[in-house]
């Protein structure tokens, strides 16, 4: 497992707003290097100084399998943690877990948590039981 306080740790944030910006904070504040994936130049995140490298997938309808081919592009040292910071692309990474836990560090929600969350009509229906 790799040592997030060490000065030569990295983490790859999806970033996205200020959850994005203040997840890329908390990595600097501790002294973790982050690489983000933003979906816009005008994104928070994309203005900071914080990430050490910083791309743009624009979010459509594509986004995932853009996101999937950098991701598998950017060379990172196995088990490099991977934050998603918006519903998206924690979606993604549930999605996407197979391939991914093959190469990054994953904090997954079990089972079907997130699409629970993400839809909001199933939402209120589980709350509401």
């Amino acid at each position: 497992m790799m040592d997030l306080t060490s000065r030569g740790a990295t983490a790859i944030v999806l970033a996205n707003g200020l959850n994005g910006y203040g997840a890329l904070r908390s990595l600097h504040k501790v002294g973790v290097r982050a690489i983000a994936l933003v979906p816009s130049k005008d994104d928070l995140s994309a203005r900071s100084r914080l990430p050490e490298r910083c791309g743009v997938v624009l979010m459509d309808d594509a986004w995932e399998r853009r996101v999937l081919a950098v991701l598998q592009g950017i060379d990172v040292p196995t088990g490099t943690p991977l934050i998603a910071c918006s519903d998206r692309s924690a979606e993604f990474l549930q999605n996407n877990q197979q391939v991914l836990c093959q190469r990054f560090g994953l904090l997954l929600q079990v089972g079907t948590v997130i699409e629970t969350l993400n839809e909001k009509r199933t939402e209120l229906d589980h709350m509401r039981a």
